[in-house]
């Protein structure tokens, strides 16, 4: 789950990054390109009701190594608020001041409930106070002046595509020397920011495949070897049990090799802060001045432990339709054997459910800290209601 999330969280700084470079629009063949573009994103804070679909493909030296999809629904004043479900078939309604999750592929429960703050995307905006909207509008008026310094001489580089029927596609693409500086190193310190300054990594890739001797022996001389080196960098857990020590990620995947690099391990790629070295976007507006359709594409270039040139790009497709006509299909509550009038969830954050709608419960094999989730026993409300 890690994982999943740091790869969604990487293409969310890229997607970022994108953005902020489309958003520097300035004026070329039309005066108010700049405005109008400027114009679509900021009326998403107001938008109610629309559908978007993105696909995100993310490369190594020109080798992809990983691709998923991510749609997204929002009807506000609908039954169900907001759907969302991604390319592992994952998916997540907001409905009746709920958040339900349906998890296909997790092993010991499929649905989680939990209680929703809100109905989705903008109601923190769209519902709130009005001084509470003057304080975030005063941040947007930050981000607008920001873009609007950034753009200096990039007006050049900006091109119209297309406009017909109203519309109206731009384009822009820049090189490292173009890029602001304020950019590259914002981004770079984004994309160098971490989870932890320290790691295990393990030869075969599991750690169950270790006999629980053996393997809190090796975790215990892991720890010692970290704490010696005051939990800085990694320490390589071989099948045969013996442990190697390197000063960093980047060190251990440059001697070890990338063979089996992963989305997770871009990271810590680079010794350094890597270059933004290509950055590219096209959007499309229609009639009204909403986006439809965004393409972008970000290239990080920098070198590994060892010196060698490493690159990697992010690309985003992105299309935005359905504005005003999207409809939600509700959860099916009955599916869950959950009485959806208590106050159960005040209690506890979220409920886990298997798949044929039954509450589990869950013990933790482990130290007081912690442990391995295990699920005990299965809770059937309509058995225990007899």
């Amino acid at each position: 789950m890690k994982k999943k999330r740091y790869i969604r969280t990487v293409a969310c700084i890229a997607l970022g990054a994108i953005l902020l470079t489309g958003s520097a629009l300035a004026n070329f063949d039309n005066a108010s390109g700049y405005t109008k573009l400027k114009n679509g994103m900021l009326s998403m804070r107001t938008m109610e009701n629309f559908t978007a679909q993105a696909d995100i493909s993310i490369s190594y030296n020109g080798s992809t190594i990983n691709n998923f999809g991510l749609e997204y629904m929002y009807d506000r004043s609908g039954k169900a608020t907001q759907y969302a479900k991604d390319s592992t078939s994952s998916e997540t309604w907001t409905q009746d001041g709920y958040s339900i999750s349906r998890n296909p592929d997790s092993e010991d429960h499929m649905y989680y409930v939990s209680n929703a703050s809100d109905k989705g995307f903008n109601d923190n905006y769209l519902s709130g106070t009005d001084e509470a909207k003057k304080s975030e509008d005063k941040t947007y008026s930050f981000l607008e002046l920001l873009c609007d310094t950034l753009v200096g001489d990039l007006k050049n580089n900006f091109v119209l595509l297309s406009s017909e029927n109203g519309g109206s596609t731009y384009q822009i693409s820049l090189t490292q020397d173009q890029i602001p500086e304020l950019l590259q190193s914002g981004f770079s310190l984004l994309f160098n920011s971490s989870y932890s300054n320290y790691s295990f990594v393990y030869e075969d890739g599991e750690y169950s495949n270790y006999t629980e001797d053996d393997w809190e022996k090796t975790y215990e001389e892991a720890e010692k070897l970290m704490e010696a080196h005051d939990y800085e960098g990694v320490a390589y857990i071989k099948k045969d049990g013996s442990i190697e020590y390197y000063a960093s990620k980047s060190e251990y995947l440059a001697t070890t090799g990338y063979e089996n690099i992963t989305a997770s391990d871009l990271q810590d790629l680079f010794a350094d802060a890597p270059n933004v070295d290509i950055a590219s976007c096209t959007v499309t507006m229609d009639s009204e001045g909403r986006i439809t359709e965004f393409k972008g594409s970000l290239t990080l270039t920098g070198k590994d432990a060892q010196g060698n040139e490493q690159s990697v790009s992010i690309d985003v497709n992105a299309k935005i339709y359905d504005y005003g006509t999207t409809t939600i299909e509700p959860f099916d509550t009955s599916i869950l054997k959950y009485d959806w009038n208590q106050d159960e969830l005040d209690n506890y954050g979220s409920i886990p459910f298997d798949a044929d709608g039954n509450k589990v419960s869950y013990d933790y094999e482990g130290d007081e800290t912690g442990g391995e989730a295990v699920v005990t026993h299965v809770i059937d409300e309509e058995a225990a209601e007899e």
